[in-house]
């Protein structure tokens, strides 16, 4: 046996190794990014966010979610089945059974929007990489 087929095995399991940092490292990296975009849409999402009074579509949703929840104040001025598919406001309807109040429906919209950015996250990941998915996870923390 050779010195060359000797150091074959050795030189394959160093070459093993080197991809395995490798991989490590892109792994890392893309749970940095997502981290990263998470964040940032933690902090858009939240900040200033009781600091003005509801706009038209949130009254409008939080009225018929409160209308769901039998709130005795806004059942009767808002119809429940006015416009839009109601899933939003059902969710919002359990967390208007404990009382209604503004914060309340806007935090449910804060975490049903970093449950996007992260569903953008494994769907750019399933089907262009896992740093495609991380960059457009990063992007979608900007814009919902």
């Amino acid at each position: 046996m050779s010195q060359l087929e000797r150091q074959l095995p050795r030189r394959i399991s160093t070459a093993q190794a080197v991809i395995r940092e490798s991989e490590w490292n892109e792994v890392l990296a893309t749970r940095l990014i997502l981290t990263l975009a998470l964040v940032i849409g933690f902090f858009l999402r939240v900040w200033q966010i009781n600091n003005l009074g509801y706009n038209t579509d949130e009254a409008v949703y939080s009225g018929q979610a409160a209308a769901i929840a039998a709130d005795p104040a806004l059942k009767d001025l808002f119809p429940i089945f006015r416009a839009h598919p109601l899933l939003f406001q059902f969710i919002l309807a359990l967390g208007f059974n404990f009382g209604v109040n503004d914060l309340t429906g806007r935090l449910i919209s804060m975490v049903i929007g970093l449950v996007t950015i992260y569903l953008v996250y494994r769907i750019g990941g399933l089907h262009f990489g896992e740093f495609a998915g991380g960059m457009a996870a990063v992007f979608m923390a900007f814009v919902a």
